[in-house]
């Protein structure tokens, strides 16, 4: 969920639901068991046929309970629904994997504790929308694809062997839009030798690195909060990448730019304007908002037209709305057993 408005609000009750979320008891489920993969196969059928999902068209496949298994997607033009359940895993393994098959929607499920989340592979025109994937190696894996989307997801991996929240590797053309990564220790969000790629209004905060590209080019990133990570955002051999409205919040390195000549971008000119820094210090004689010096990540990377103040994104008007609403939602899904009913499209849960 992107927060922005005033930043120091929104960083600290962020960290604030992280702490809560944190401070929960853990979950330990009474029955599970380390089962065979569970499959929704290429004839529409689910194997076996005793897995909690259900399906009437063979189209859209609906999850009725909790899984304590590995689930495998081998057929196309499908959607898999979660309905706010989880499926747990024990530390290895692949939560949800799509090998070799098109137009696969995951949404509204709950994936944590394995070696992957859910994992897209060789994979296109797909879809993983508003999912919270908690506590795996890597989260959100793309690998070998194109034309998919990653949106509106809760992403928190804090194994110590973390690699990446949400990781593209050899994809293109694909957007990572209105995404929650927080607290991985490797990365956030990882575009490796990919092209194409669009991270907008995403939230990075407490990673490794908020968002790494390697081998990348011509990504756009804009209108994303990266915040309090090692490092904002590290490049290395990657070209041709635009970063501007962004917003640098205290991050330890702002920018490690890489190796130097590689075309990338930090502004999109005047009056449109770059990106915040936080450790700016330029004045703004004309009051237009945009310092009247550049800021110099190094000779060779320059944001030529730094913002004073944070950058407002109008769809997300009250910071401290939708952060409450982000510690409301934690608390629900934490006592998840209950009455689960859909309200307005959102999965509810009831004590």
């Amino acid at each position: 969920m992107k927060t922005f408005g005033s930043k120091p609000t929104a960083v600290i009750l962020i960290l604030l639901f992280n702490g809560l979320f944190l401070s929960a008891p853990s979950f330990t489920p009474a029955h599970a068991s380390a089962g065979a993969t569970i499959f929704i196969q290429a004839d529409g059928t689910i194997f076996p046929s005793t897995a909690p999902i259900s399906s009437f068209d063979n189209m859209t496949y609906t999850q009725i309970g909790d899984i304590y298994e590995e689930m495998q997607i081998d057929r196309e033009n499908v959607v898999f629904n979660g309905e706010g359940y989880v499926i747990q895993g024990s530390g290895t393994g692949i939560g949800i994997h799509v090998f070799n098959r098109n137009n696969v929607t995951i949404r509204d499920v709950q994936v944590q504790s394995f070696q992957y989340g859910i994992y897209l592979d060789a994979s296109s025109g797909s879809a993983v929308t508003n999912n919270r994937v908690t506590n795996n190696v890597q989260g959100i894996n793309i690998d070998t694809c194109e034309n998919n989307t990653v949106t509106e997801n809760y992403v928190r991996n804090s194994q110590t062997q973390s690699i990446a929240g949400i990781w593209f590797f050899y994809s293109q053309s694909s957007n990572i839009t209105n995404n929650t990564i927080v607290d991985s220790p490797g990365t956030g969000t990882y575009l490796r030798s990919s092209s194409n790629i669009t991270v907008n209004n995403n939230t990075l905060i407490n990673n490794g690195a908020g968002l790494r590209l390697e081998y990348a080019s011509n990504c756009f990133s804009t209108e994303n909060e990266i915040a309090y990570n090692e490092i904002g955002v590290s490049l290395s051999y990657s070209t041709n990448n635009l970063f501007f409205h962004n917003n640098f919040t205290s991050n330890g390195v702002q920018a490690d730019a890489g190796q130097s000549n590689y075309g990338n971008v930090w502004d999109d000119g005047y009056p449109s304007g770059g990106n915040y820094w936080t450790d700016y210090d330029g004045t703004d004689a004309n009051m237009d908002g945009i310092g009247d010096s550049a800021y110099a990540i190094n000779p060779d990377n320059v944001d030529r037209y730094p913002f004073k103040n944070p950058i407002v994104v109008p769809e997300f008007p009250s910071t401290v709305a939708i952060a409450l609403c982000m510690i409301a939602g934690s608390t629900a899904i934490m006592t998840h057993k209950g009455e689960r009913r859909r309200i307005s499209g959102q999965v509810a849960f009831i004590p």
